[in-house]
């Protein structure tokens, strides 16, 4: 039959000890992880809808500015046109 010393049962302690403390945290990670990635993978999905309203946005304001381009040059030349009329009836 085997004998155990006090000295050995001690050390099977420790074993077991570390043994039920790393899977404890094993199963928190992973549980933990699970939660990360969901954040996670709702916020890429937020980020993605933000991106398009933010394309949208700039698509708008480069069409705005497009606009108020042509129109100045539009006014310009109606200015331009308004002066040479002016100093032709002088």
């Amino acid at each position: 039959m085997f004998r155990f010393t006090i000295r050995d049962v001690l050390w099977l302690t420790v074993v077991v000890g570390m043994g039920v403390g790393w899977s404890l945290q094993w199963r928190a990670d992973r549980e933990r992880f699970a939660v990360t990635s969901g954040e996670l993978d709702r916020t890429k999905v937020e980020l993605r809808s933000s991106e398009r309203q933010l394309n949208a946005a700039q698509k708008k304001l480069l069409a705005d500015a497009y606009d108020f381009r042509i129109e100045i040059y539009h006014l310009k030349r109606e200015l331009e046109e308004q002066r040479s009329e002016t100093v032709a009836n002088k």
